[in-house]
């Protein structure tokens, strides 16, 4: 079972048919590194919450110590928690 510890959620506005973008970056910064995904005129909130999710998760800097998930238009970044394990 995997514990995740959550330390921050985004929730991202929709960009909707009315963005005057047709392609722009939305970035995040954590721990002195940035990730980014591109969206364009019509993208959707959800869309682009998926894509800062998917940029954390492939960024090497935060394997095995930061991970993030998507649901809807919200960006959820946490550490995994790792369960005590009995030492004899």
């Amino acid at each position: 079972m995997r514990i995740v510890l959550v330390i921050m959620a985004i929730t991202l506005p929709d960009v909707g048919t009315g963005s005057l973008c047709n392609s722009c970056d939305v970035s995040v910064t954590i721990n002195a590194n940035t990730v980014s995904t591109t969206y364009g005129q019509g993208t959707t909130a959800t869309q682009v919450a998926a894509g800062l999710a998917n940029a954390i998760n492939g960024n090497p800097a935060f394997a095995g110590v930061i991970v993030a998930g998507a649901s809807g238009s919200t960006v959820t970044v946490g550490g995994p928690v790792v369960a005590p394990q009995n030492v004899t």
